[in-house]
């Protein structure tokens, strides 16, 4: 009866889990594509090479004609404006507006701007490229940091799952260990001292239960995913070692954006020089005026005459307009200067980054060759341990080996399989830190 009542209790904890929490089975290339369609960083990415291509489309309007109309009414009272005498004849003339009009369009366009709107077209082209390389820098930034917490977590899990094998054969030892105690074949000593390795690999497996709770916690928040409501398991624990592509700069992001920044940079010094040189632009316009009036009277021998004019016309009229500097107190040639020395600065940096970048990628080489070294190591201490473990186990079957050698052969195989654990997930790191250092991830 209490059996039963244990099944019916474990089948409703698996199905309250199952409700609770979706288990995933994920690779490397899914959590990939998961975090790169679902991660705020790659968004703005792709929002800031919008934003650089909308700004383009922006100043290559410059090229264009602008046009613009205009209009505009008055009204003003009645003005005296001049008095005089024709021909000894006093006159006096004023002025008034009721609702005076003056409409118009104009249509302006620049002939020459010392090379300003052209060059500010090639430096909004030079944004362009240089946020299409900051959103692909952001990609392999953002792989990078999937890789170390993706192989962090299949660590850590591989751990566990050995640490659950090595439970097994611990659980095995000690009844073959009860089995012998009760037949007088061994002593409580034996018994304890399976017993102490027993509560040694519980705290093991506590600290590697924490460990993956934490590289979940990890993974799934870079995926953008409710750490409660999923459980994400490795699709593989195994690893092969793979061929690296030839390392090379001129695919690296980071190198791009160097050459971009100098580019900017002489673009920029134009722009500047540009604003001291000649402007040549041309403007035709069409103006209408209306309902302006003139009015008076002229004192004659037969009494005052009065005199009324309205005046409405239209006004065509073409101007071509050239400004040149003369002077403005040497801020010119202060100014060009600065930008010849901000391009100077470019350039620098760019040739010292260049060489950063050049020893990082030798680094992740180094590491590369070393990680693939270790994972062979690992992988013989591997075999012997388990062919030791092997051969100690028959003979503590047989009654030739004792227990501790036994326990230690464990020991030492549990050793040599986290070794192996981790040369094979720091090797995997490696290979990916390789690829984005030498620009092929």
């Amino acid at each position: 009866m209490n059996r039963y009542i244990w099944i019916v209790c474990s089948l409703l904890l698996c199905v309250v889990s199952a409700q609770a929490a979706d288990t995933l089975t994920l690779s490397f290339d899914s959590c990939r594509q998961i975090a790169l369609h679902s991660s705020h960083r790659m968004r703005k990415a792709e929002n800031n090479v919008s934003s650089a291509d909308w700004q383009r489309s922006e100043v290559m309007t410059k090229f264009f004609p602008n046009a613009k109309a205009v209009g505009s009414m008055a009204w003003t009272p009645e003005v005296d404006m001049m008095e005089m005498d024709v021909m000894q004849m006093p006159l006096a003339l004023s002025m008034q507006l009721k609702g005076m009009y003056l409409a118009g369009f104009m249509v302006s366009q620049p002939i020459f701007a010392g090379g300003q709107i052209a060059n500010g077209y090639r430096l909004s082209k030079v944004g362009v490229e240089a946020a299409k390389e900051q959103a692909a820098l952001e990609r392999a930034n953002m792989i990078a940091e999937v890789a170390q917490a993706y192989y962090a977590y299949v660590a850590v899990r591989s751990k566990q799952i050995m640490l659950e094998d090595y439970a097994i054969q611990l659980d095995t030892l000690m009844s073959q260990v009860g089995s012998s105690v009760e037949v007088g074949m061994s002593t409580d000593a034996e018994r304890l001292r399976v017993e102490t390795a027993q509560r040694q690999l519980a705290y093991q497996k506590k600290r590697v239960q924490t460990g993956v709770e934490l590289c979940r916690m990890a993974l799934t928040n870079m995926l953008n995913m409710d750490y409660d409501s999923v459980y994400i398991l490795p699709e593989s624990t195994s690893f092969e070692i793979s061929s690296s592509p030839s390392p090379g700069l001129d695919q690296r992001p980071e190198n791009r954006l160097l050459a971009l920044q100098v580019k900017a940079a002489k673009i920029q010094k134009q722009l500047t020089i540009g604003k001291y040189l000649p402007t040549i632009g041309l403007t035709a316009a069409y103006t209408w005026f209306g309902n302006m009036e003139f009015g008076g009277h002229i004192m004659t021998e037969m009494g005052p005459m009065a005199i009324s004019q309205s005046i409405k016309m239209e006004l065509p009229a073409v101007m071509l307009s050239v400004s040149v500097p003369i002077t403005d107190w040497a801020g010119g040639a202060y100014a060009i200067k600065r930008a010849k020395a901000e391009l100077n600065n470019a350039e620098l940096d760019k040739d010292y980054n260049q060489r950063l970048l050049q020893l990082e990628m030798r680094r992740a080489i180094l590491n590369l060759t070393d990680g693939e070294d270790l994972v062979h190591t690992s992988e013989l201490a591997l075999q012997s341990a388990t062919e030791a473990l092997r051969v100690v186990r028959e003979r503590y079957e047989v009654g030739l080996s004792p227990l501790s050698d036994l326990l230690a052969a464990q020991t030492d195989w549990q050793k040599a399989e986290s070794d192996y654990i981790e040369a094979q997930t720091q090797y995997r790191i490696n290979e990916i830190e390789y690829l984005r250092t030498s620009g092929n991830l």
